[in-house]
């Protein structure tokens, strides 16, 4: 991780189609993917199980989720601070959410609705781009 990442951050990548899954949170005029912080002692797929189901009650497991790659870019919404982005694709069936805890919207949205995406996410549809995953 570079010396300069300000937080190290487990996300879920779900995309249907040329759509991907983003949250905003209540305090936030961006959306940004699910997920959140890495604790100490804490492994990138064990966060993002446990804040998937703190901020949308969703119980994914192990085996729907596998890492796909890290992503540097600015934090929202201090885009001075930067964000490390490590990003697990999402391959379950069920995706039955519930607002819960900080996030006020959650929803899919087309890759080309760039304009209320936070700045970390662009760089993300950019490189799922360039992998042929939209």
């Amino acid at each position: 991780m570079s010396e300069l990442v300000n937080y190290n951050c487990a996300c879920l990548v779900n995309i249907e189609e040329k759509s991907i899954f983003l949250v905003r949170s209540y305090d936030n005029n961006k959306y940004y993917l699910p997920g959140g912080k890495i604790e100490d002692n804490e492994s990138f797929d064990d966060t993002l199980i446990r804040e998937l189901k703190e901020e949308l009650s969703l119980n994914v497991k192990k085996n729907e989720i596998t890492f796909w790659k890290s992503i540097e870019g600015p934090a929202y919404p201090n885009t001075k601070e930067s964000v490390l982005l490590n990003c697990f694709l999402y391959s379950g069936e069920n995706f039955d959410y519930k607002i819960n805890n900080e996030i006020t919207d959650a929803k899919f949205f087309s890759i080309n609705n760039k304009d209320i995406m936070a700045p970390a996410v662009l760089k993300v549809i950019s490189a799922l781009e360039q992998d042929g995953y939209v």
